[in-house]
């Protein structure tokens, strides 16, 4: 089915239920919530293939967690086995604006590069499940000020653009352009692939 799926220029995958944790060989814990195994194998081979022919990816929140389980990667299956509250990264969702907590910028990241001016990002946070072990090949750009939760990751890879984020740049875009410079990016290394193709 994923071959009927028409590569433009960019792929982003935003956020949506669980991931199953069957993917990362683990039994579902009673705090998972709702999973969708066919959404998830399905996503995991337009990473696949996007990556094989070297289509920029941006995921969004669940985003950046079936990326990291589509390279080998682990979750937490809540954040309460990571040793937080399960609410420590979920704000009401009338709320999507709020900045919730902060997060930091680590140095040479794919989000430092956009935004090169700023060490720490105050971010909305909607999310119950977080990368516990990160994804070979991959980098973490940010981390959450005070718990360490991985909040951006990258591709180790000269020659392809894979960047993610945890929190929802998406929603604030609805109450200011803080987050415009991540969807201006892809825009640009969306150009940038089709040059080449």
């Amino acid at each position: 089915e994923f071959r009927r799926v028409l590569f433009r220029s960019a792929i982003l995958i935003q956020g949506g239920l669980d991931v199953s944790p069957s993917l990362y060989n683990e039994e579902l814990k009673p705090e998972t919530g709702l999973t969708d195994i066919q959404t998830d194998n399905f996503l995991i081979e337009i990473i696949k293939q996007a990556v094989e022919r070297k289509i920029p990816v941006l995921g969004i929140c669940r985003g950046l967690q079936i990326l990291n389980v589509a390279f080998g990667g682990n979750l937490y299956q809540d954040l309460k086995y990571a040793g937080l509250d399960s609410n420590a990264h979920k704000q009401p969702d009338n709320d999507t604006c709020a900045y919730m907590h902060s997060i930091k910028i680590e140095a040479n990241s794919i989000l430092g590069q956009i935004f090169p001016n700023e060490e720490i990002l105050r971010v909305n946070s909607f999310h119950h499940q977080a990368i516990n072990k990160l994804a070979k090949g991959f980098e973490v750009d940010a981390y959450s000020e005070g718990d360490k939760i991985i909040e951006a990751i990258h591709l180790k890879d000269d020659n392809q653009w894979v960047f993610a984020v945890q929190f929802h740049p998406e929603q604030n875009l609805r109450c200011d352009n803080y987050f415009l410079p991540i969807f201006k990016e892809l825009i640009k290394q969306a150009k940038i692939y089709k040059k080449k193709s």
